[in-house]
């Protein structure tokens, strides 16, 4: 829920996702919203994350902004959180809002320079949103241009190095597996892909990355495809509205939650 008083004006700023890649835009937005949620609440994934976060686990929330997200977590004994956002309007905000609650610590740091951060250090890092906010620009989800490309990759390599062994990466997304997937899907991070569908009326996707376990030969062939299709080295059959693509992405497993 958005917690606002706002004219037309800045109520336009704020649904103008096309400002999603700009940072004043975030501190601009950030500097008059209290909170807001992005996609699906907390408890309609909490079963998940109970499945894949231990208590004691450290965790990394990526690009944090003012989500209540790793406050109910905290509630719910995942007290070890670090949250990093690069806005510093939403950090300070957030820091002195919730000071109270030990443990919990908030740090301006953009995701695409994590280099101060301890490598293989984290159980679990977690974005929500974070990603797709960052491809917002982008024209051709089947395509994405080099630039995006090579930020999204430069991102997950971070991810992958700062994850202990057997650690997970989380990625709740509302983009289709069959665009994310392809991109999550490479040996260099050094694990392997699952994603769940979360959500009733509108669905939303649950990726689980675990650090150490191997990509299957039809995971790997899911950023393979990507890179031939991009280059138009191939050709695709087209899906028809009933085609549900499960032949094409296995390992999509709706859930219940």
């Amino acid at each position: 829920m958005l917690y606002l008083s706002v004219d037309s004006k800045t109520m336009e700023m704020l649904h103008n996702n096309s400002c999603y890649a700009d940072k004043s835009y975030w501190n601009d937005r950030y500097g008059i919203e209290e909170s807001y949620d992005w996609f699906i609440p907390y408890k309609s994934f909490r079963d998940l994350i109970f499945q894949y976060v231990c208590p004691g686990d450290r965790i990394l929330i990526l690009g944090c902004g003012n989500s209540s997200l790793s406050v109910e977590m905290y509630e719910d004994g995942f007290q070890n959180i670090l949250n990093i956002d690069y806005s510093d309007v939403v950090i300070k905000k957030m820091r002195e809002k919730y000071a109270f609650l030990i443990g919990m610590e908030w740090q301006v740091m953009d995701i695409c320079n994590m280099s101060t951060l301890e490598q293989e250090s984290y159980d679990v890092i977690l974005e929500k949103g974070t990603l797709d906010s960052m491809l917002v620009n982008e024209k051709d989800p089947w395509s994405l241009s080099d630039e995006a490309e090579a930020m999204i990759d430069n991102v997950l390599t971070q991810v992958s190095s700062l994850l202990k062994p057997n650690g997970q990466f989380l990625s709740i997304t509302f983009t289709q597996p069959h665009f994310r997937l392809p991109l999550y899907a490479q040996s260099k991070y050094c694990w392997n892909t699952t994603m769940k569908t979360i959500g009733n009326d509108f669905h939303y996707f649950f990726g689980i990355m675990t650090k150490g376990l191997l990509l299957t030969d039809e995971e790997l062939n899911l950023h393979k495809n990507y890179i031939l299709r991009k280059h138009q080295k191939f050709s695709v059959v087209a899906l028809s509205d009933s085609d549900d693509e499960e032949y094409l992405f296995k390992g999509i497993e709706p859930e219940q939650v």
